[in-house]
């Protein structure tokens, strides 16, 4: 079975920031995302609610 990482953040906005050395940031664009989970060959990729969106021909996989 597949582990997923760590729940996802989810942007904010925000007027003005500092980062810390060490730390990246990118802007939040509109669109699609999905979580990556891999684990001994299997993928899994899913929704920030959960959702299985995983290829059915596992082309992912590769």
């Amino acid at each position: 079975m597949v582990r997923m990482p760590a729940e996802p953040v989810l942007a904010q906005p925000v007027d003005t920031f500092h980062l810390s050395t060490g730390w990246a940031a990118e802007p939040k664009w509109d669109g699609f995302r999905v979580l990556l989970g891999r684990d001994q060959g299997q993928t899994l990729l899913r929704s920030r609610h959960g959702t299985d969106l995983t290829p059915g021909d596992r082309g992912a996989s590769g």
